[in-house]
């Protein structure tokens, strides 16, 4: 359970980072066209802008909460971050947990071992 959470950790990261640091690299390109269209559209681009800087920020949280999870170093704390980074994005843009599912995967997976351990006192693999 230790590697799983640490694979998902990470690679839920990187896909998180990747589609944050994509949509901040289009929305600098947004000219005033772009945004009128967005508005008539109903879509928001301040609330894709904060999802994609949440993204960035679950990248860290998933890579650094996977390899805190695989050590089993600091109890609940990284299971609880990568669960909350995994989730909060899509509060502000939907579409985001396509990318982000796995990071509250192993965020779950990670609170699953945090307790096995707390239990028995050792470590279950």
């Amino acid at each position: 359970m230790r590697y799983a959470t640490l694979v998902l950790g990470i690679l839920g990261g990187l896909m998180a980072g990747f589609l944050g640091g994509r949509w901040i690299t289009d929305l600098q390109k947004v000219d005033m066209l772009g945004r009128a269209m967005a508005q008539a559209t109903g879509t928001s681009l301040g609330s894709m802008q904060t999802a994609a800087y949440l993204l960035i920020l679950a990248m860290f949280a998933g890579i650094v909460g996977g390899v805190m999870a695989f050590r089993g170093s600091a109890g609940r704390i990284p299971g609880i971050a990568m669960l909350l980074t995994g989730a909060v994005p899509v509060l502000f843009s939907g579409q985001t947990l396509v990318f982000t599912f796995l990071l509250i995967v192993a965020g779950v997976l990670a609170l699953v071992h945090a307790g096995r351990v707390s239990r028995r006192g050792q470590s279950v693999a």
